[in-house]
């Protein structure tokens, strides 16, 4: 039997080599720091993510229940229902039926069907299915069903997903075996660990949609753009009143950058790497004897196309993401780079590298589609819609080999030099 190599993840290894690590002040006083989970309880409940019992007791032996591992999810997603319903769980329950697709219907939204403990199986399901990893804990995709002895105890409709958390990490068994114990419960502390692999230790602050956004609004950006002098709207398409509504970047060095308004006053922001139109542009504004056209050629007159990931691009956008969100632009800057890292997948609705973020009275959406382009969407102030129709979305995240116009496999960290920041 091939021994798993998925990194210290061992869900009930009480005293394993993490046993080295320790607390100055434990948080609760029934987890020691001797206790092999007590640096990912504490880097949970610091979070936010997970809650005592009160009076310093946080029971890690203790087994979760299906509503109170749906509420932990929604608290990763940043999910919080308003239906009023007297069942304290029916928000969390519902969402991760209905939206998440994580959990399968057990019968009626009611405490007798859901305030039961949840087994092993179902609860690495849950959590796989609705947040998947990161991708700090090591994987293993060479993982197969064999490398699991009690996997044909697994149910069918769980299975699947048991072995992907294999494969990423997430978990590596009750032994050296890598046994799984599908129908036993997971514990309180169990849980904690397969979230912080998973690289959810924080819960998502709800949403102030009283607050007022600081930001310019959309009119004021697209005008401070047009101020700018190299954003041309686009003529020569047909559209002679070259009202287009989409600006289009003319600068050599900032490389194929758009930016559009929407009908709902939001604003796109486009960053292609490379694509046929980037050149079709350059063709007709000089064909049109367009002055101010787009100039992507070199000093002999060839076409010399920048990306837009480079550095300098980047920062063109940082100062569009300024104007928007200028209380809060490391952090979402931030996210910009942890999407083109493929570090992060907030955006449920999205299988690919994405950044969904209600902050400074505004959405924020940014994705790395497997197109080549990064999509970012800023919404209009206080329009908290395209957020809310985000959320309510589901797909199961995945990672994707970028390739660049080069025809190689590219290190987007180091091809584009991300680490500049």
């Amino acid at each position: 039997m091939k021994k798993l190599t998925s990194v210290l993840l061992a869900l009930t290894f009480a005293f394993s080599a993490l046993c080295t690590q320790t607390l100055a002040n434990p948080r609760f006083n029934d987890v020691p720091t001797a206790h092999w989970a007590s640096s990912y309880i504490a880097a949970l409940a610091d979070g936010g993510l997970v809650q005592g019992y009160g009076g310093g007791k946080f029971g890690p032996d203790d087994t979760l229940n299906i509503d109170q591992m749906a509420t932990i999810i929604c608290n990763a997603k940043g999910y919080y229902g308003d239906s009023g319903n007297a069942y304290w769980g029916y928000d969390a329950v519902e969402h991760c039926i209905n939206d998440l697709y994580c959990l399968p219907s057990h019968g009626s939204i009611i405490a007798a069907n859901y305030s039961v403990p949840c087994s092993r199986e179902l609860a690495v399901y849950m959590m796989t299915k609705a947040l998947g990893s990161d991708g700090t804990a090591k994987a293993n995709v060479s993982l197969t069903a064999k490398d699991i002895p009690d996997y044909a105890l697994i149910s069918l409709e769980y299975a699947p997903t048991i072995l992907k958390a294999y494969q990423l990490g997430l978990i590596n068994g009750k032994d050296d075996k890598g046994t799984f114990d599908p129908k036993a419960n997971l514990t309180r502390a169990e849980v904690c660990t397969v979230l912080y692999r998973a690289g959810f230790t924080t819960a998502v602050e709800k949403p102030e949609t009283d607050k007022p956004s600081t930001g310019m609004s959309t009119v004021d950006i697209y005008n401070e753009l047009v101020s700018w002098g190299h954003w041309r709207q686009w003529s020569p398409s047909g559209n002679p009143s070259g009202k287009s509504g989409t600006l289009y970047n003319t600068k050599q060095e900032y490389g194929n950058i758009e930016v559009s308004v929407g009908s709902t006053g939001g604003i796109s922001i486009t960053m292609k790497e490379y694509d046929s139109s980037f050149l079709l542009k350059d063709e007709l504004w000089l064909a049109a004897g367009e002055p101010g056209g787009p100039d992507f050629r070199d000093e002999n007159g060839k076409i010399a196309v920048v990306s837009a990931f480079s550095y300098e691009s980047r920062q063109l956008v940082k100062e569009i993401l300024t104007m928007a969100f200028p209380n809060d632009i490391d952090e979402v800057y931030g996210a910009l780079l942890a999407v083109m890292r493929q570090e992060i997948y907030e955006d449920p609705g999205i299988n690919a590298p994405a950044a969904l973020r209600w902050i400074d009275g505004r959405t924020y959406r940014c994705v790395l589609s497997d197109s080549g382009c990064v999509e970012i969407f800023i919404g209009a102030p206080g329009d908290k819609t395209p957020y809310d129709a985000s959320m309510g979305e589901a797909s199961v995240p995945k990672n994707f080999k970028y390739a660049s116009h080069f025809g190689i496999g590219s290190d987007l960290n180091t091809y584009y030099e991300l680490w500049r920041g």
